[in-house]
């Protein structure tokens, strides 16, 4: 099974200051791992709950749809966290893994979040 996805938005060069309109389609097969694809709730006013990763480690891929704004620190909570809604797709670097993410609330309301992580199984 999988879930296709239109990613829509606005790139600005920072060379130029040009601005191009993309508009990109997607799909993302459900893992067959169903420690890999959940729903978590995360409460109004939450600071970097732990989203678990189940029995996958050192992720490649991880993808968030939530129904209200959140924000998201990758590898550690020290780290910048992104702010997003809706959607937030990652894929790792080569050589590189994403270990941990911690999500933020504050949007007045209690959110839903579909998680799915793609990586080594243990």
């Amino acid at each position: 099974m999988s879930i296709t996805y239109t990613l829509k938005g606005d790139l600005r060069s920072a060379r130029t200051g040009d601005k191009t309109r993309i508009i990109h389609p997607f799909s993302i097969a459900k893992p067959t791992d169903p420690q890999a694809c959940f729903d978590q709730t995360v409460a109004n006013a939450a600071v970097d709950d732990v989203v678990s990763f189940g029995s996958v480690v050192n992720a490649t891929l991880v993808a968030l749809y939530s129904n209200q704004e959140l924000s998201v620190k990758i590898n550690g909570t020290g780290n910048f966290a992104v702010p997003f809604k809706e959607a937030f797709i990652l894929a790792a670097t080569a050589g590189q893994a994403i270990t941990s993410l911690h999500l933020s609330n504050a949007s007045g309301q209690i959110a839903t979040v579909q998680v799915y992580i793609v990586g080594a199984v243990t």
